[in-house]
């Protein structure tokens, strides 16, 4: 499609529509993860050339967002001269760029791996990271991008995880983010996702753990409300895999239904602990003394500093908005549910 940020080219419509089967073209070659060469499609000497360019430089900056990798316009610039020289050419594509940002971060915030429904972006992931051979997106939220690879070391899939450009800028971020992930790979329990690895690739940091092949228990929760004698199965493997995480004096920080994963087989698995989160609405902080964790899902015990040991599945959703923590005295599940046993209130 034309690039929004672009005004008409001022063509003739026959050249114009040959510009646009050249654009085409590379698309379709993007969409098939080929990654096309624009150098191929527009070479130098062609004509209407500098508009190729653009429409092409565009949509590849499109799938190169929303698939969270790293990139700054000028390496655009300094590829070719014909764009670097105009600077219309120059505001274009920086003007481009923030907007196609500032669209994938809102829409991965409004349709985070939290809802009911991932964000359907359609990211192009890069080939290969190191020993990974990197194969579908798998989920999304504003922090970063899941991926389903192949670890071609040990002949297995796994999941690995890679944050979106920016998120971990801060000081210290990128060094904290890989210490709390080699943390989390000393836990061994069967209800906690396993790390495998983490490091960094071209300067971008990424975690690999195993791959659960299922759903998360945002998405459950959306679709339907699991029994009670399930809800109590689950919560007390997940407050089982807690407590060993905490004898190993690991403490989750950010416990919610999209850190759920739910196998194929009904098995919940606790997985993303202590990973720090960019500053949005599901923001962690992981700054000494500062209150941690994703405020919406928040025990209210956090907020007036008593201590705190809940784990529920019978409450409505989290608070949001103005809407305050502590709107009064926590109530018990058959008030929530009428149907709730009494054996399990």
């Amino acid at each position: 499609m034309q690039s929004e940020c672009c005004s008409a080219p001022e063509l003739e419509s026959l050249a114009w529509r040959d510009v646009q089967d050249l654009v085409q073209s590379f698309r379709l070659a993007l969409l098939r993860r080929e990654r096309p060469m624009i150098e191929v499609y527009a070479p130098e000497g062609s004509a209407h050339r500098k508009v190729m360019l653009l429409e092409m430089v565009h949509e590849e900056m499109e799938v190169r967002i929303k698939a969270g990798e790293c990139f700054a316009v000028d390496s655009y610039l300094s590829r070719f001269e014909d764009l670097a020289a105009d600077p219309n050419a120059i505001l274009e594509l920086v003007e481009a760029e923030s907007a196609l940002r500032r669209r994938v971060l809102s829409a991965a915030g409004a349709t985070s791996i939290d809802r009911a429904e991932p964000a359907d972006l359609s990211p192009r992931p890069p080939s290969r990271i190191g020993r990974y051979e990197l194969q579908d997106v798998i989920g999304q939220g504003a922090f970063g991008v899941i991926y389903r690879a192949w670890d071609t070391a040990l002949d297995r899939a796994v999941a690995l995880k890679r944050p979106r450009c920016g998120v971990l800028d801060a000081p210290g971020a990128v060094e904290r983010f890989l210490r709390e992930a080699r943390s989390t790979a000393t836990l061994r329990h069967p209800q906690i996702v396993p790390v495998f690895d983490a490091g960094q690739f071209e300067g971008v940091p990424y975690l690999v753990s195993a791959l659960v092949e299922g759903r998360n228990l945002a998405h459950e929760l959306a679709v339907r409300r699991p029994g009670f004698r399930q809800s109590a199965e689950w919560v007390a493997a997940l407050a089982d895999a807690l407590q060993h995480a905490h004898e190993q004096g690991i403490v989750h920080r950010d416990v919610k239904p999209s850190n759920v994963l739910i196998d194929k087989e009904g098995r919940v698995y606790l997985t993303d602990f202590g990973l720090a989160k960019s500053n949005t609405v599901e923001a962690t902080l992981t700054i000494d003394g500062h209150m941690v964790g994703t405020p919406a899902y928040m025990a209210p015990e956090q907020t007036v500093e008593l201590p705190s040991h809940g784990l529920s599945l019978t409450g409505p959703g989290p608070t949001t908005g103005d809407e305050p923590l502590l709107p009064g005295p926590p109530l018990l599940p058959h008030q929530l549910n009428m149907a709730s046993t009494g054996g399990l209130v």
